[in-house]
């Protein structure tokens, strides 16, 4: 039986009690977000970007993932939400270390900044049914077609998974938390 860890990359709005809630549903051991560990309690999506976009950014968050993962002892799969899928996106591309098993990735839009990487550790992208700025299909044409990398396209709009957000989704907040327990535990059985 192998055991392996699960740590969960926040999206803008950071730390939450749902954040922290679906962490404990899937049995995730850690939660990075942007804001080190501080509760923010934004008040929308538009303020909770805003304050990512002025006060963090997303090159500070990747530096304080890689700082957090460069800890990492055993195998571990890799869950980020929006700028943290983004993230994650990023820090697949040059990770030199041997334990992120796998990364999962929900709606990170800003990935279409960064077509040019190729993953060095198997990525999952569960895109959204649609996203305001930018072709998903197109999007997925271009990942799907790099090694170690799978796409599931859902018909959920950006921020499903979360209870923050305007577009959260309570039948694909189940069927993909039911999934990522699956993923996660698919060694342990």
């Amino acid at each position: 039986m192998t055991s392996e860890n699960s740590i969960i990359l926040a999206d803008v709005f950071g730390r939450t009690p749902a954040l922290i809630a679906l962490a404990q549903a899937i049995g995730a051991i850690k939660i990075i977000d942007p804001y080190q560990g501080r509760m923010m309690a934004f008040t929308d999506e538009a303020q909770a970007y805003q304050y990512f976009v002025d006060k963090v950014g997303i090159d500070a968050y990747l530096d304080s993932v890689s700082l957090e993962i460069s800890e990492l002892s055993k195998p571990s799969t890799m869950i980020g939400f929006s700028v943290g899928a983004s993230v994650l996106w990023r820090l697949s591309q040059n990770y030199q270390g041997k334990y992120i098993k796998r990364a999962i990735g929900f709606y990170g839009s800003q990935i279409r900044h960064d077509l040019h990487i190729t993953p060095r550790f198997a990525v999952q992208l569960i895109l959204p049914k649609f996203e305001p700025y930018f072709a998903i299909e197109q999007l997925a044409q271009v990942v799907e077609s790099k090694p170690l990398v799978s796409v599931l396209k859902t018909d959920y709009l950006h921020g499903f998974m979360n209870k923050c957000s305007v577009n959260f989704d309570e039948l694909g907040y189940q069927e993909h938390i039911k999934q990522l327990k699956k993923t996660i535990n698919l060694d342990e059985q």
